[in-house]
């Protein structure tokens, strides 16, 4: 974000200008001191590291863009994938579309659907700031407001391939079909490169959906899941 400061002098009349052309400058009026006004910037990008504790560690960024209703800090740190199309898929991306058809995207999924696509990190962000948009703190439930907040902290072995995820469970009241409902969006990250990355998302849109994963009773949904108390937590 960049501030601009801008400095107007006024005069009343000959006699302004006069005085101000053959007025001594002095330490208030020089243009050094004029523009020496601290800018505030961004502070340095914590240091990431793996593991649990590392996730753990990550959480505090992640609590904090969700805070700021900040869907750019996701789609930033979105690993996409590609999809070329054998041309006989019957789900996903790929369902009518002719061999060799390509798709690139972040992947996602609704929890106990065979829906799957890939989405763009622009779309993503777009999307994600239309639900932080669309939450109602107002409401609540056994879960609390509905305001967007992160709730739990899970751990799977194996996700899609075979690979280990990482999954923060954010949860809001939002609207779905016209009606507000308590949802669960469950992210799964992975360290690459000594950066979290953000592998696909899994959407749960109904309240008997998203209670698998803010419950922390679902054993298939996860092999550990611990609720998200904060820093201090």
């Amino acid at each position: 974000m960049v501030v601009a400061l801008a400095l107007t002098a006024c005069g009343d009349g000959e006699d302004a200008r006069a005085e101000t052309a053959t007025a001594s400058p002095d330490a208030s009026s020089t243009p050094e001191a004029a523009t020496a006004t601290p800018v505030p910037t961004a502070g340095p990008t914590p240091a990431e590291s793996g593991g649990e504790d590392g996730f753990r560690a990550f959480a505090v960024q992640i609590e904090a863009a969700l805070d700021a209703a900040d869907g750019s800090f996701f789609a930033g740190r979105g690993l996409e994938e590609d999809l070329v199309c054998a041309g006989d898929e019957e789900l996903g991306p790929c369902a009518g579309q002719a061999a060799g058809t390509a798709f690139r995207g972040i992947p996602r999924g609704i929890f106990q659907s065979d829906a799957f696509f890939l989405t763009s990190p622009a779309e993503y962000e777009a999307d994600l700031q239309e639900w932080f948009a669309g939450d109602h703190p107002e409401l609540d439930d056994d879960y609390g407001n509905g305001a967007v907040a992160l709730w739990a902290l899970a751990y799977k072995a194996a996700e899609r391939r075979g690979e280990e995820a990482h999954q923060a469970i954010i949860t809001a009241i939002a609207t779905s079909g016209g009606d507000s409902v308590r949802q669960a969006r469950t992210l799964s990250f992975r360290f690459v490169d000594g950066r979290w990355r953000l592998t696909g998302e899994i959407a749960a849109n109904l309240p008997q959906t998203a209670d698998a994963y803010l419950s922390g009773e679902c054993d298939y949904c996860y092999d550990r899941w611990e609720r998200w108390e904060g820093a201090g937590g």
